[in-house]
């Protein structure tokens, strides 16, 4: 199956036009080895410059591609598109080379600690070249060593969003009130921030989530059953048990990074949360 994807990810770079793609690459989970039958192919692709979507949509249509879905959050030099392709779902995706490297700029500098940018750089990490003027290798050389300032902002962001007594002392109340959409989002997010403060103290880039067991693996540094508790704070049937099993992660989580005041702070809030609720 995994040979199959790239079939059709050489087919569909042997046909694309210059314009539309100086650079291309298959990403995702097919680049990473992950992929299965319910999987489909990513590919970018990096263009000089600015292309609109419909030029796009214009040429996959000549190559025989009956029906493209844009994304709703296409901007002018980004955008994305969903088609199928002997009968395989493709996303693939448009960005202009400037637009990358500003962005890949911000990243490494600290400017930006967003998921989605740091998802960026680990999506290009792990990208498989099929056109290349250079630019991906570039990029990859870029991005090869993790900044720890970049972490270290990463990490004191999240146990900013710990030390907060009241959003901690929030999810009770939505379980008491059943609550259920509100509760859900509101561990999802705190998940994602011991994914996110993982990630930075492993000096690796944050991948998307959909392949934790996979993705973290490997890191050195993570608590206990790490994975499998990630899952039952999702998916407990009691709220009491998932706000639960969420909080004494996060204090497992906190327990792995640098001493500090805001640690201890963030520690102590939901410490007390767990203690008076």
């Amino acid at each position: 199956m995994h040979e199959r994807y790239f079939e059709v990810a050489r087919d569909l770079a042997e046909r694309c036009p210059a314009r539309l793609g100086a650079e291309i690459a298959v990403t995702g989970s097919v680049s990473k080895g992950f992929a299965d039958a319910g999987s489909d192919l990513e590919l970018n692709f990096w263009t000089e410059d600015v292309v609109p979507a419909d030029e796009a949509v214009a040429w996959l249509a000549s190559i025989g591609v009956e029906r493209t879905w844009p994304d709703p959050s296409n901007e002018p030099e980004m955008f994305w598109l969903q088609f199928r392709r002997e009968g395989i779902w493709v996303e693939a995706g448009w960005e202009t080379v400037g637009h990358a490297e500003r962005t890949l700029d911000e990243i490494v500098n600290g400017r930006r600690l967003g998921h989605n940018e740091m998802m960026l750089a680990d999506v290009i990490v792990h990208a498989v070249p099929l056109r290349s003027a250079g630019k991906l290798g570039e990029w990859q050389a870029l991005l090869a060593t993790y900044p720890p300032e970049l972490g270290r902002a990463l990490i004191e962001r999240e146990l900013g969003i710990w030390a907060y007594p009241q959003w901690v002392e929030s999810r009770w109340v939505a379980a008491r009130r059943e609550q259920w959409l509100t509760l859900t989002a509101a561990l999802r997010s705190y998940m994602m921030s011991c994914l996110r403060v993982v990630f930075a103290l492993n000096g690796r880039w944050e991948p998307d989530w959909k392949w934790l067991a996979e993705v973290t693996r490997d890191l050195t540094i993570q608590p206990p059953d790490f994975v499998p508790r990630i899952n039952r704070a999702m998916s407990a049937p009691a709220g009491e048990e998932r706000i639960e099993t969420a909080f004494r992660l996060v204090l497992d989580v906190i327990d792995l990074v640098p001493p500090s005041e805001l640690a201890a702070e963030a520690r102590a809030v939901v410490e007390r949360s767990l203690a008076e609720r």
